[in-house]
């Protein structure tokens, strides 16, 4: 599992993690109410285009512990923020 941590900047997610061929980013989003986080997950397949891998959002039964491992990582990330 590679867990990569990045500043707040725009368009740059602020925590981002990978298991396997599973991903997750954590985005911060400003609004004049305050701030909240959002996180997106993708996994990546080796396809036949010439860039060789392509990613997706559909996720099967073999990439569900990578899925959760990324969850719980960013889970604890956003508990860990100030509030």
């Amino acid at each position: 599992m590679t867990t990569t941590k990045t500043n707040t900047t725009t368009n740059r997610p602020v925590h981002s993690i990978r298991s396997g061929s599973v991903s997750a980013a954590v985005w911060k989003n400003e609004t004049h109410a305050g701030a909240f986080f959002s996180v997106t997950f993708k996994r990546s397949f080796a396809d036949d285009s010439e860039r060789g891998y392509s990613d997706t959002n559909s996720f099967g039964s073999s990439d569900l512990l990578d899925l959760r491992r990324c969850i719980t990582s960013c889970e604890q990330f956003m508990a860990e923020q100030p509030a």
